[in-house]
């Protein structure tokens, strides 16, 4: 499964390559999220993030498709607030409002969800085209399933982007 995903990372890198160079504004990478304090939700897992030119947010796609579990939940996240914390080693903070959606296809817990989410991170750049950030993100929004009911999520993300 991990080689899988990594071979898919580098042919999307591939792929995206000549678009990139014209733009200077994509970016893709691996990303492995979690959730915690006990909240349970569907968006986890490995995944991957990036940025589309042309489009303003950071996206994510976390997914999982077994005999255990089958999701696919989708981010976009605006970071419109950001300040170096370190700058000696481009060591920077970041938080901005985003969205969420995820579908859970394991029965009997069959479910959709969308909603808010703040993500609040540190991101490092350790060379100009390599960011490698740390994130949680409390979120908030509706399940739909029977019956419909608010949620309340609180995750964490981990994981780097390439920008080409």
């Amino acid at each position: 499964m991990k080689k899988r995903f990594l071979v898919a990372v580098f042919v999307a890198v591939a792929a995206l390559n000549s678009v990139a160079a014209q733009t200077g504004t994509v970016a893709i990478g691996p990303i492995y999220s979690v959730n915690f304090l006990g909240i349970s939700s569907p968006l986890g897992g490995l995944g991957v993030t990036g940025k589309a030119p042309g489009l303003a947010p950071l996206f994510g796609l976390n997914f999982s498709f077994g005999s255990e579990k089958n999701f696919l939940g989708v981010t976009a996240d605006w970071l419109m607030y950001k300040q170096p914390l370190y700058q000696p080693f481009n060591l920077n903070f970041y938080m901005g409002p985003g969205l969420y959606s995820s579908l859970l296809l394991t029965k009997p817990e069959n479910r959709f969800d969308f909603g808010l989410r703040i993500p609040v991170g540190v991101n490092w750049v350790p060379v100009k085209f390599v960011e490698v950030f740390l994130e949680v993100t409390p979120a908030f929004g509706i399940t739909i399933r029977d019956p419909v009911a608010p949620s309340w999520l609180f995750q964490s993300a981990a994981g780097a982007r390439v920008w080409f």
